[in-house]
């Protein structure tokens, strides 16, 4: 990873920052120390950080560690997911490191899934996917449905899982 770079996705009102195109959240490009400006190619060894909304889940993607959190219903599901598609896309072609996968939702709206679906995919391309990937996927006690679409999940996926059951919030 490049030191100083942090692809931060944050909301409110805050100086250089760009809207995404459907204005729920916005994105700020924190330069790496080398001054280059980042490009598509550079995102695959950036930070992504996104603050979590009430329509957009939080997000930490970093070596070693993906972590999505929250609720997910974004009006438009594939403005938010698709850099994350790309981030680990290239995450995979990139790094040969022991990963942690974090999924825990409040909610999840049926395009939202479709996404979580094609980046967990994406992760089961891993080479060595039993011993490099982990996921872990949360729902709360008595979220029948949330438990059960990660059980469907993983059953199209081969990928290893891990359910944890928590305490209402």
């Amino acid at each position: 990873m490049g030191a100083g770079r942090v692809v931060s996705f944050l909301t409110g009102p805050e100086k250089n920052l760009k809207r995404n195109k459907s204005n729920s959240y916005f994105i700020i490009f924190v330069k790496p120390l080398s001054g280059r400006e980042l490009s598509g190619e550079d995102m695959a060894l950036d930070i992504i950080k996104i603050e979590p909304t009430k329509v957009t889940p939080g997000v930490l993607f970093l070596e070693g560690h993906l972590e999505i959190r929250g609720r997910s219903i974004p009006e438009n599901a594939s403005d938010f997911y698709r850099p994350l598609e790309e981030w680990v896309t290239a995450y995979i072609n990139e790094h040969a490191v022991r990963t942690h996968v974090i999924l825990s939702f409040d909610f999840i709206n049926t395009a939202s899934t479709k996404w979580v679906y094609a980046l967990i995919k994406r992760l089961a391309l891993y080479p060595n996917v039993h011993e490099m990937i982990s996921i872990e996927w949360f729902y709360e006690k008595g979220d029948d449905e949330l438990y059960e679409l990660g059980q469907i999940i993983h059953s199209f996926i081969d990928c290893p899982f891990i359910f944890y059951e928590t305490e209402q919030t």
